[in-house]
Formats: structure tokens, sequence, C-alpha cells
């Protein structure tokens, strides 16, 4: 059992105890104590490597990216915490590297075909393909039916930033593309182990 599960167990039983949660309902805080000690985990990780490369606002906007439309969107989800940590922090790594490095190296026509390109093929996968449930979740009636509308007004916010700050000159306008290339990536990694 993992350090977070047991911490929610733990919590849970405290409340219960005190009276300030129902006996019957202690799974339920159970399952959300966990997915927010997971989720800080992940952010407390990413926000840590973004302090050592001195990227921390880079960062932000690559948080802040996932918050908004992947909880839209949907994706692959890895079948262990552990394999999900993997996974989120070595793409977030990546990402962050190759934004770095495509800024360093390239000049501004291709910086702009590149991001048009980007933007175009992630606008086609969420029409084509979102909302990808999570078949560990449970959702409200009606929430899957908003959910592609959702996701694509969230996406299509971030890129309209994204080209503002391009036209400005930052490179904050990459580090949301690439947000983008990753949640494309994670439902393209989804509807592939869909089709197995």
């Amino acid at each position: 059992m993992s350090l977070s599960i047991r911490l929610s167990h733990f919590l849970a039983d405290l409340f219960a105890v005190k009276g300030w949660i129902k006996e019957d309902r202690k799974i339920a805080y159970v399952v959300g104590l966990d997915v927010i000690f997971s989720t800080l985990i992940d952010w407390t990780a990413v926000g840590m490597l973004a302090i050592l490369r001195g990227r921390f606002l880079e960062a932000v906007v690559y948080l802040l990216f996932f918050l908004t439309v992947r909880r839209y969107s949907g994706g692959y989800h890895a079948n262990t915490r552990a394999g999900c940590f993997a996974v989120f922090i070595s793409f977030y790594l990546l990402g962050d590297i190759g934004v770095v490095e495509i800024y360093r190296n390239c000049n501004a026509a291709f910086l702009a075909g590149y991001g048009l390109g980007c933007m175009a093929v992630g606008e086609l996968v969420f029409l084509l393909f979102t909302p990808i449930p999570n078949d560990r979740k449970k959702y409200a009636e009606g929430w899957l039916a908003g959910a592609k509308k959702k996701a694509l007004l969230c996406l299509n916010a971030w890129y309209c930033l994204a080209v503002s700050l391009w036209a400005l000159g930052s490179e904050l306008s990459g580090q949301i593309i690439m947000a983008g290339n990753i949640v494309v990536l994670l439902i393209l990694m989804s509807k592939r182990r869909e089709g197995k």
C-alpha cells in the first residue's frame, strides 16, 4: 500500500473518530485524500525540478495547462501510481528541455510554422478523440457530453494565449504548445491502448 493511501486511511479514520464524517463515507474521503496527496507529490516534484532548472514560471504554465485542459480531454492513465508519476515527470522534463532547445536553435519562421502545425494537430486530435474517459472513474450524468466542448474551449483559450505570447517574443508560448503536444500524445496513447 502506498504512503498516500496509508495517510488517507489514517486521516479518514481520524475524521470518523472525531465525528467530522460518517463511518459509511470514509472510503470516499480515502479516495479524495489519496488524489490530493498524489497530485501534490507530482506537482511538488515538477516544482522542485523547475526550481533546479531555473524555470519555475514555465512549470507553472505547464501545470496550469494540465489542470485546465486535461481534466476535460482525458488521456492515457498508467496502471500504477509509480507509472503515472514516471510518465508525468518524464514528459514534463522532455517537454521543457525540448522547448529550451527549440527556442535556442530555431528562427522565428520555424517557430511560427511549428506552433501553427502543433495547434492544427491538437485541434484535430481533440475534435476526433476527446473526451477519453478514465475507466477507473465515475462521472456525473451528462458530464462527458459537455467535456468535448470544455476541452476545446480550454485548448483554444491556451492557444490564443500562446499566439499572443509568441507575438511578444516570450518562450512561454512554446511551453503552452509543448504542454498541448504532451496532452495530444497522452490522448493518442490512450486510443492506441483501446485498440489493442
